[in-house]
């Protein structure tokens, strides 16, 4: 969990909806002695009467696949 407190750098989480062009735009980019590195953050749902939840970095990579009817 690369993006997380106890990771590299903390990716704040993304609320939802969210679309792969806020999910990009809110990528965490920063420099290392490899180069340019960027995390992707999770995104979370948090929504009155309903429980709080999250879809980590591993999740968000079906974004990138353009699913569409959700099945991957």
């Amino acid at each position: 969990m690369i993006g997380s407190r106890n990771g590299w750098r903390e990716a704040a989480y993304l609320p939802c909806p969210a679309d792969p062009v806020a999910l990009a735009a809110a990528t965490l980019g920063f420099d290392t002695a490899l180069g340019r590195c960027h995390i992707v953050p999770g995104l979370a749902v948090n929504q009155p009467g309903r429980p709080g939840d999250v879809m980590r970095g591993e999740e968000t990579q079906i974004l990138g696949a353009g699913v569409r009817d959700g099945i991957l």
